[in-house]
This record gives structure tokens, sequence and C-alpha cells, in this order.
């Protein structure tokens, strides 16, 4: 898996550790985000992942199906000849914390396969 930008890593970082409001300071602050679409695209996805878990029930994103499902269509998304810059930036937020977020089944590669 590729390394992020700083920012995003420690975004990510506060996320796992549920520190939703550092967090959310954290993509809030624009100076972090400037440079690239990417960049701008990665904070979107910031924004996006934190408003989703600080909300009072986020227990449908914890779903393994949900999750599968959506890690399928964000990887068909990222491989898409129309994907831009920023776009490939929100979808690697997703795709990280997808990633490393500690679901207890884990997320396949392909939920397909399953017999």
């Amino acid at each position: 898996m590729e390394t992020l930008d700083p920012a995003t890593e420690e975004f990510l970082a506060h996320i796992l550790a549920k520190r939703y409001a550092e967090a959310k300071e954290m993509a809030l602050k624009t100076s972090l985000w400037s440079g690239s679409e990417r960049l701008a695209g990665r904070r979107a996805g910031c924004l996006g992942l934190v408003a989703r878990l600080a909300q009072k029930k986020p227990d449908d994103l914890l779903n393994s199906g949900k999750l599968d499902k959506l890690k399928q269509i964000l990887l068909k998304l990222q491989s898409s000849l129309d994907c831009d810059e920023f776009e490939r930036g929100y979808i690697d937020v997703w795709l990280r914390y997808l990633n490393s977020s500690g679901n207890k089944n884990g997320v396949k590669e392909d939920p397909s396969e399953e017999k």
C-alpha cells in the first residue's frame, strides 16, 4: 500500500484512534491540503469520513457486507479512465480507512469469489 502524504496519514491515525474532533480540526486546515488536486480530494475524503464516523450511530458503516461492497465500488472507480486526480485523492482516503480500520472479518478483495 502506497504511503500517503503526512497530513492524510496523521488524519487517519486520529480516526483510527477515534479522536474525531482532532481529525476534523486537522481536515479543516486548508493549508495542509493545498498544492494539488489529489490533496484537495483527500481533504474532501477526510471531511466526509469524519462526518460519517462522528454521527451518533455509525454502526451500519461497520457492517462487513457494506464494507465489501463499498471497497469494490471504490476500486472500480479508481481504475476508471474517467477518474481524475481529485477523485483519486478522495478514494485514497476511504480505501486506506477500509484497509486499516481493523474490521473483524476483514474486507475481501473480491467478495464474489466467496463460496
